[in-house]
Formats: C-alpha cells, structure tokens, sequence
C-alpha cells in the first residue's frame, strides 16, 4: 500500500481528455437522423462494462464537423453519466466508431502514462466512488453533478502494473458473465422461436395433417382450444411486500422492475412467471425458476401442471399487449383482469413434445443464470478489496475462486 496514491479524476486526464456534452441547442431531438454519427445517451450505459450503441440515435457527419467536434468519445474512453441515473459509467469499445455524447454525458481519456483506463472504470463502480458522487451531487431538482465535481473526485492509484492486474482480474469475471448473458439470450431465443412456430404460425410437426377451423382469437388447428389463462395456471398477488423486506441473501425476489433482491423466505417452488402489474414497466414479464418470491405491484403466475404449461406459459404471457390496463397516469393490470386473458391451447401431445424441447433449453439457460449470478457476487465481493488494495491481487486464485464460487 505504501506505493499506492491518491489523484483526483482530473489529475488522471489527458490535456482536455475531460469534457461535457454540447451545450444548448447544439444538440436538440430534431438534429437526429436516421444514420451517421451515433450519439451516446444515458440508455447506452448501465448494461455493462461496455458502451451498447446498440439503440443509438444519430447525428450527420455534417452536423457533427460543424459543432460537435469537441464532443466527440473514441474507443477507450470512459462515460459518465451527468444528470438522472447518478453513477452510471461505461467504457467505449475497442471496435466502437467514434461517437458525439449527449448533453447529460461526460468523457474521461486517461492518460494511459498515470493510470490504467479498465481500472479507472473499477474503480468508478466502486462504492467508494458512488458515495463520493451521491456526497457531491446537487440535488436542486434533477440530481446532477458537473465536470468540476467528476474532476475533483478522489481515485487512488496503486503502480501502473498492479492496476492492469486488478483490471485483468475483474475484467476475466465480467468476460464470464457477459458470456454466459450471450449463451442464455441464444438458449432462450431458440426456444422462443419453436414456440413462434407452434403456436403463433402453426406448424407444429404433423400440421399438414390438421385443418385450421374458426375460433373467436382467428383460425386455429382442429383440435385446439381458446381458454382463459386462469385455466392453466394459478394467479396470486404479490401482496404487501416491499424492497424494504429485502435482506443481504436468500431467495430470488422479484418487483415491478423485475428479479432485483432477496428475500429470507420464499412462495414458489418451480417454474412460474412474475407480471409486473403497476407502473412503468406495466404489462412485462419475468421468468422464474428455482425457490423465488415477489414483492408489492407485481402477480405471479404459476403454471397448473408444469409438465405441460411452464415453457408455453412463459412465451405466451411475453407480449405486453395481451394484459388489459386500466388507469392513465398509473396504468396497472388487475389480477381479474389477468386471469381472464384468452389464449390458444393446443392438444396435450403437443404440449407436451413442445415441454420437452423447450424446457431442456430454459433450464440450461437458468443453470447458466445461477452461475450467472455467483460470478456476479465474486466480482462484486473483489472488485472495493482489489481497487483499494485490501486484497493483494498477486496472491489472488482466481480459478480456485471461480470454481468454488459457482459450485
């Protein structure tokens, strides 16, 4: 510890490497275009290490030249977030094109000669970090701070070498993590399109075979039925239960937002579907597995006969625009309401083929979400030790660790 240092944000930057987003109407909504430059925003942060330019917006290269030049974030740089979501930061990818941030963004460029850029990023997701900002943000209206206060902010600074070790550490466990997310968007994504095909299209194997008749939902298969979805699963309330019960461990706890806590004790046993009923997110679903709860706003949804109606259970209630909402300024869905949204069922042979495939892939994705989620809990048990030195990271076993953590 005795080399290590502490700097401010600032003292880390290169000569103007800390700079804000365009002031004004530099940058308004009516400058996007469908192509071009993308434009960093706060929906681009808070997935990961990584800048997602995947749902980006974009300015022209014209509009950029002619007064977002000094705007601009290049691959290595380090987001901020300004205003609203406090905390928020993200890394620009190796292969990101370079890219205007908006006016609640901020970019850091290390100067690689005094410190690490993934460590920086470590260190800014530390708690020590977030408290220095929640110590330092106006909270006059919309919580924001500015780049004076990101620039006076404390970072502490081990050598150059200790810093990309400490990088390369949390940096293997977030690669894990990041590819177990990819393997379980694949696994659910290849059951959701069998589901497509069955249910939604209809060519479910021996369909050549079976005439489509009238129903009250529109042609389907001879032999199928629309039920009410109270007629294969179970409705029940999330009850009284707020964020407020959550503890430190348990059992997987779901709110309106979705699987976000632990609760000591848990409802559900097995498969089921969490509606998240109240708010915002209004209308979406989360998938459950394993021993689980949930809290105040939402409705859990637990499939009758799991053999048959899990995995069909889980995509049917996937699209927002079955459940009925009441109310403007806070939509909700009422449980009556819930059970009584009408679906097609199919005969029991096909559910139950369409069980058997499904369910193989849903429950290797689950396997990998546990996993998933002991990675997350080393890497949040290392990441405040290793940034601060509290842990030596030459005398870490991280492959021992791995292996012990996600037994």
């Amino acid at each position: 510890m005795s080399e290590w240092r502490e700097i401010t944000i600032k003292n880390a930057a290169q000569t103007k490497g800390l700079i804000g987003g365009p002031f004004g109407s530099k940058l308004v909504s009516r400058d996007y275009v469908e192509t071009g430059v993308p434009v960093i925003r706060g929906q681009n942060l808070g997935s990961g290490r990584w800048v997602d330019l995947t749902d980006s917006v974009f300015v022209s290269e014209s509009k950029m030249e002619r007064d977002l030049a000094s705007n601009l974030a290049e691959p290595g740089d380090l987001i901020y977030t300004q205003r609203g979501t406090l905390g928020q930061v993200a890394i620009m990818p190796s292969d990101a094109p370079s890219c205007v941030i908006s006016q609640s963004q901020m970019r850091l460029r290390v100067d690689p000669s005094i410190a690490d850029p993934k460590f920086v990023f470590y260190w800014s997701t530390s708690p020590y970090f977030r408290k220095a900002i929640a110590d330092h943000a106006i909270v006059a209206g919309v919580p924001h701070i500015n780049l004076g206060i990101l620039g006076s902010l404390p970072l502490l600074l081990p050598p150059i070498s200790v810093q990309q070790s400490v990088a390369r550490v949390l940096g293997s466990i977030d690669d894990l993590i990041e590819n177990n997310r990819r393997r379980i968007e694949v696994l659910e994504e290849m059951a959701r399109s069998i589901y497509r095909e069955w249910f939604v299209k209809f060519r479910y194997p021996g369909h050549e075979n079976v005439p489509l008749v009238d129903s009250e939902l529109g042609p389907i298969p001879e032999g199928w039925a629309v039920t009410r979805l109270e007629e294969s699963a179970t409705f029940v309330s999330g009850g009284t239960k707020t964020k407020a019960a959550y503890a430190d461990t348990g059992f997987v706890a779901f709110s309106a937002a979705g699987p976000d806590g632990f609760l000591s004790d848990f409802e559900i046993d097995g498969p089921g579907v969490v509606l998240s009923a109240v708010g915002a997110r209004c209308g979406k679903t989360f998938w459950a597995s394993g021993k689980w709860s949930s809290i105040a706003n939402t409705i859990k949804i637990i499939p009758k006969d799991s053999s048959l109606t899990a995995a069909w259970l889980r995509f049917t209630t996937e699209d927002t625009n079955i459940w009925p909402k009441r109310g403007s300024a806070q939509p909700f869905v009422s449980i009556s309401d819930a059970r009584g949204v009408k679906s097609v069922r199919a005969d029991h042979e096909t559910h139950r083929r369409f069980e058997e495939v499904a369910m193989t892939m849903i429950d290797e994705a689950g396997a990998l979400r546990d996993m998933m989620r002991s990675l997350i809990g080393l890497r949040d048990t290392l990441l405040p030790k290793l940034v601060t030195g509290q842990i030596d990271v030459s005398s870490l076993d991280l492959d021992t660790l791995i292996a012990e953590q996600v037994v």
